[in-house]
């Protein structure tokens, strides 16, 4: 369950709902603030439209049972991607068309808890628990 409040008022604008109604540790607005990304305790990530209130993709792949991961969107030039950690200490990339993952990126000690990823440039910046005090910079190059 996700909830969108109107900070204003207050006032609950719209809930959304999952099925299976797994708890939710994580959500995000796309760039163009159109769809919600939410993680949850699944081990998925869904794209839900924020309009309509349905859920159009789910990607999974990545590990998340017992914290709160960060996802993000990462858009540039050559296309665009839901960048999340896991809990098995590796950054996950998918194509959010084809909800394919496209990258497993390996080097952290611990749970990868944070991503970032630059407006501009394929770079992303990750961060663990505390077995692995470092934050590590991912960039594709050419």
């Amino acid at each position: 369950l996700c909830r969108i409040w109107d900070t204003v008022t207050g006032q609950c604008l719209k809930s959304l709902i999952d099925d299976d109604n797994p708890p939710v540790s994580f959500v995000t607005f796309s760039p163009n603030s159109k769809f919600i990304l939410a993680g949850s305790l699944d081990n998925k990530l869904r794209l839900w439209n924020y309009t309509t209130g349905k859920c159009l993709k789910t990607y999974s792949g990545h590990v998340n049972q017992k914290f709160c991961i960060i996802a993000a969107f990462a858009v540039t030039g050559e296309g665009k991607w839901v960048v999340s950690g896991s809990e098995d200490k590796c950054v996950y990339v998918w194509d959010v068309q084809s909800k394919q993952v496209l990258q497993r990126l390996e080097g952290h000690k611990d749970a990868v808890l944070g991503v970032a990823c630059h407006p501009k440039r394929a770079v992303i910046a990750s961060c663990a628990l505390a077995a692995d005090p470092t934050i590590r910079v991912w960039v594709d190059e050419p």
